[in-house]
């Protein structure tokens, strides 16, 4: 399906995407664990070295979030897995209040001179 870039309809079928990339980013980065973006921490020359390290940095963190995803999970009676957890609530009422700029003005914004 293809979607003109910047449309409505663009920003509702990436946005979702991108902020999930975006978390997963910063997760990557965090200082406790991984701290992907300290050079410090793979202290190795070469292209291909930090591409391995960064590899296994990567599947680190997924290993991290899928133990923790198998201790926290609970089965229902129908035998559903799903994550116990609940989440915090947003900061934000709406997605669009994420999304850049489209031309749209937002609700309250004063109108564009």
């Amino acid at each position: 399906m293809a979607l003109h870039y910047g449309s409505p309809e663009w920003h509702e079928m990436y946005a979702a995407a991108r902020n999930t990339i975006e978390g997963f980013n910063g997760y990557l980065k965090d200082a406790s664990y991984e701290a992907l973006d300290q050079p410090g921490r793979r202290r190795v020359r070469g292209y291909a070295a930090q591409y391995l390290f960064t590899a296994l940095l990567v599947m680190s963190a997924n290993i991290r979030k899928i133990r923790r995803f198998l201790a926290e999970a609970r089965e229902d009676a129908d035998g559903v897995v799903s994550f116990a957890r609940k989440r915090k609530p947003r900061r934000r009422d709406r997605l669009a209040d994420f999304r850049p700029d489209t031309g749209r003005q937002a609700s309250g914004d004063p109108p564009a001179a």
